[in-house]
């Protein structure tokens, strides 16, 4: 079924609640959660040189605030299949007629999952990721911005190889 709605913060966000609230329904395993609570940036195309690979100036600061945050966390990684979900919540220019923040969904999801992925606290691979549903919006009045990721294991599945 396709629903035809006029793009807004609140729409996103209902969207992205009932995406949450399907993949609670979709097993049984206890739904996850960790926050990044510095401000989305999407990642950078890397530049490749012989001395090194390089990011973005933005980016590259984004992950040095991350990086620590996700090897913080204190969970026991899962060997399991997980289906995750990514919220980007911007803070809204003061100027600007855009309806949603610019930059590609999938650059704004690189970022957390390759922070989560490194530290091998969420998950052993990014591999194991094998759904995922990723939502970008501007923050409403008094909402804090930042990466909101959910995950969830998958109990039965079976690998066909």
């Amino acid at each position: 079924m396709i629903v035809v709605m006029k793009t807004t913060t609140s729409s996103t966000k209902s969207l992205a609640a009932q995406a949450l609230a399907d993949m609670r329904k979709g097993t049984s395993g206890p739904l996850k959660s960790f926050s990044f609570l510095n401000e989305p940036v999407p990642a950078s195309r890397p530049k490749v040189t012989r001395w090194g690979v390089y990011y973005g100036k933005r980016y590259t600061v984004w992950r040095k605030e991350a990086y620590p945050a996700a090897a913080a966390y204190d969970g026991t990684p899962t060997d399991k299949p997980v289906v995750v979900l990514v919220e980007a919540v911007m803070t809204k220019p003061k100027t600007g007629k855009l309806q949603t923040p610019r930059g590609d969904i999938d650059n704004y999801v690189k970022g957390p999952l390759d922070a989560m992925t490194a530290g091998k606290r969420f998950w052993k691979d990014d591999t194991q990721v094998v759904g995922l549903k990723a939502f970008k919006r501007y923050a409403e009045d008094g909402e804090v911005p930042g990466f909101f990721v959910h995950w969830i294991e998958l109990e039965e599945f079976h690998d066909a190889s």
